[in-house]
Formats: C-alpha cells, sequence, structure tokens
C-alpha cells in the first residue's frame, strides 16, 4: 500500500499520549461524574475534546459522543496523509457514525417507543455519505430512504420498508447493514494490502468479527434461551472461520455457560489471561486488544497501524464510559476496574 509512512508514525504518536495505568487509576478512585469529566478535561489528551463541558453537569450519552467524536476527528487528520485514491481504508469510525445515525433516525420515524429513547446527534461530520440535513428532517421511513439514495446502505434499507403498515424488523436490518460493514472493511483490506500486511490484518478484523458473533450467541444462549434455528435467522456467520461442528455445537448449546466451556476448548483460550473472567464481551474485547496492541507495538505498515489505532482507541473509550456507569451507580473501585482494558 502505497499511503505515506506519516501515517504509521502520526498514530503511534497519537497512541503514546494514550491513558496510562497511572491515569485509569487516578480515574477509578473519582467519585463522581463530575470528577472523572475534570480529569479527563485537565490531565488527559482529551482536554480539547472536552474543553466545553461543564464538569457538575455531564452524562453518560453525552460523553461518550464527545469522546467518538474527538476519535472521528483524530481519524480524519490521519487519513489526510493517505493518497486520495486510497482513503476509503481510512473511513472505518465514519462508517460507523454512518450506519449508527441511519438506524437511529429509522427507529425515530418508525416507533413511538424507540422515538422516545433514541435522539439524532445534530453535530454535522465531514464526508458523510448522505445529505445529513435529509436524513435530519425525515419524517418516514420513506424519507430516509430519499436521504440515503445514492449510498451503499440504500438497497439494505430499501430491502426493510415496512408493508402495510406492518412493524420494522430491527433485528434483522441492523443485522443484515452490520455484515455490510464488515463486507466494506474486508473488501478495503483485500484492496489495499498484500502478503504479511493483509494476513495480520485479516486476523484482527475476522477474529473481532468472529468474537462478535460469539458474543450474540453467548447473550442468546443466556438471556433468551434461543434455538439453534433463532440464532440462525438472527446472526451472520458469512466470515465465521471456525469449523461447521463448532458452529454448530455453539447454536444448539443449551445454555450460555455450554458456550463458554466450548470457548475453553477454542483457539481463543490460548489468549486467556490470570485476570477472573466477567463477561463475554470483555473477552471478546480483551483479545482484540492483545491482537491490536502486539501489532501497534511491532508493525511500521501504514494501514495496520491505523486499524489498531482505531481499535485501541474504541476500547479506550469504553473503558471510560465504563468508569462513568460505575461511578454513577456507586460501584467500588475494584468492581469497576474489572470492566476495564488496559
Amino acid at each position: 500500500m502505497g499511503s505515506s509512512n506519516a501515517i504509521a508514525s502520526k498514530a503511534k504518536a497519537m497512541y503514546a499520549k494514550r491513558l496510562k495505568d497511572e491515569d485509569y487509576h487516578a480515574l477509578l478512585k473519582k467519585s463522581t461524574v463530575g470528577e472523572v469529566a475534570s480529569y479527563l478535561k485537565n490531565e488527559t489528551d482529551y482536554a480539547y475534546a472536552l474543553k466545553d463541558v461543564k464538569e457538575n453537569d455531564i452524562h453518560r450519552g453525552q460523553l461518550e459522543t464527545l469522546l467518538n467524536r474527538d476519535l472521528y476527528y483524530k481519524e480524519l487528520r490521519l487519513a489526510s496523509y493517505a493518497p486520495i485514491k486510497e482513503r476509503s481504508f481510512y473511513k472505518a469510525t465514519l462508517r460507523k457514525i454512518e450506519i449508527h445515525r441511519i438506524l437511529t433516525k429509522i427507529k425515530q420515524v418508525t416507533s413511538s417507543l424507540y422515538g422516545e429513547m433514541f435522539t439524532l446527534d445534530k453535530f454535522h461530520y465531514k464526508d458523510v455519505c448522505f445529505d445529513q440535513n435529509l436524513l435530519e428532517e425525515a419524517k418516514s421511513y420513506d424519507d430516509v430512504l430519499q436521504a440515503i439514495i445514492r449510498t451503499p446502505y440504500y438497497k439494505t434499507v430499501l430491502k426493510y420498508r415496512p408493508k402495510d403498515g406492518s412493524a420494522v424488523d430491527y433485528v434483522s436490518l441492523e443485522k443484515e447493514i452490520d455484515q455490510l460493514y464488515d463486507d466494506m472493511i474486508l473488501a478495503d483490506i483485500e484492496k489495499y494490502l498484500k502478503g504479511k500486511d493483509k494476513k495480520d490484518a485479516l486476523t484482527i478484523y475476522l477474529s473481532a468479527i468472529e468474537l462478535k458473533v460469539i458474543s450474540k450467541i453467548y447473550r442468546l444462549k443466556k438471556y433468551y434461551h434461543s434455538s439453534a434455528e433463532s440464532i440462525l435467522k438472527y446472526v451472520d456467520f458469512s466470515h465465521f472461520r471456525m469449523n461447521k461442528k463448532m458452529i454448530d455445537d455453539l447454536i444448539h448449546a443449551q445454555s450460555g455457560e455450554e458456550v463458554l466451556a466450548l470457548l475453553a476448548k477454542s483457539k481463543y483460550h490460548l489468549y486467556m489471561d490470570e485476570k477472573e473472567y466477567i463477561y463475554i464481551e470483555y473477552y471478546a474485547e480483551k483479545i482484540k486488544y492483545n491482537l491490536s496492541k502486539r501489532i501497534m507495538r511491532f508493525s511500521s505498515s501504514p494501514p495496520l497501524v491505523f486499524m489498531t489505532y482505531i481499535i485501541l482507541h474504541q476500547i479506550e473509550i469504553m473503558n471510560l464510559v465504563n468508569i462513568v456507569e460505575g461511578v454513577r451507580y456507586g460501584m467500588n473501585e475494584e468492581q469497576i476496574e474489572k470492566t476495564c482494558i488496559f
């Protein structure tokens, strides 16, 4: 890939400004959300992102939005160093934002229940592939379709257009749009990377997809006791690398505990560490974190370093959201730390 080596050096420099162990331990000792926000604003690289925040009047949703917006700006800055013809590779966060905004708007306009729960971020993102004003003003499913007509998401959203007053099948729509996102990322890896760089990128991304699938199966088994048929309807196995027997065993498991027992015998058992297992999402993110950290340390490939920087930054944001939630609900320091990966 001919992208500028500046991407790798800039991403490594930005990664060097990540939260360190001492930052996390300081944050874990805070007793209010305002104290957490104040520390981030005054003691870390999030100072600019949180410059307009009133520390004593911030909630989890606002903080998460500002932190994700900060990551978007950093992604844009890194992408600016790439040749124009290669920049689609450097838009993973932007695609996530596009999908989130489209799905949020669909829920707003099609369900009074969802409409009360979800609000669209009014911030206008540079380079979004649809007219943001049109999407904001949409009052119906057809209006949403009109706003995204020239985007890669149009055909998928059209497929789930409700007919004759029927409800939108949100679960299937989200499954298919997530699959489309994965397909776009994998197509970029195939197009722009070669040799070991391509192999490493596929290892990270396919592992992330596989772990996302495993997380869904675990939740469906533990909390809903879902049948194999139900799981096949709502879970996408198109990029799942484990053999058919493992898929069959997972979807026919009788409980969440049986899913975990199967995982203990899989390749992912090799990545288990000494930290107590808490929940399946933590386990999945920890594996992704270890893979990404190793590549960030040893690779000089611009696309690989970029990809791992984005993943590691997303995990950092997840940690901060978990800390804010833990502080808000009065969890103790040790309990909150168990939800963080660092």
